[in-house]
C-alpha cells in the first residue's frame, strides 16, 4: 500500500512535469500542440505563465477543483489574443 505521504510526492512531481512542459534546456518554449497562443507572450510572460500553471495544477491535484487551471489558462490565452491583434498577428483558437 502507497502512504499518502508518498503518494503526495508523486502527484507534486507529476505537476511538475506537466508544468515544465514550458521548459526545454534552461531555456523558455512553448509547448506550440497545447498552448500554440503562447508564442505570442513576452519571455517575460511565459515564465509567468508557466508559474501559474504550475501553482494551479498543484492546488487543483491536491484539492480535486480545476477550475482555477482553466481560469488561468484561459486568462492568459485572452492576454496573447490582445497582443496578437496590437502586433497584427493571428492566434490559434483553443478549446479550454
Amino acid at each position: 500500500m502507497v502512504s499518502e505521504e508518498s503518494l503526495e510526492r508523486k502527484i507534486e512531481y507529476s505537476a511538475f512535469k506537466l508544468s515544465s512542459l514550458l521548459l526545454i534546456s534552461g531555456s523558455i518554449k512553448p509547448e506550440e500542440e497545447d498552448f500554440p497562443w503562447v508564442n505570442m507572450l513576452t519571455k517575460k510572460g511565459k515564465e509567468e505563465f508557466k508559474n501559474e500553471l504550475y501553482n494551479a495544477i498543484s492546488e487543483a491535484i491536491k484539492t480535486k477543483n480545476w477550475s482555477n487551471v482553466e481560469y488561468i489558462i484561459g486568462c492568459w490565452h485572452e492576454t496573447a489574443e490582445i497582443l496578437a491583434d496590437k502586433s497584427g498577428s493571428s492566434v490559434f483558437s483553443v478549446e479550454i
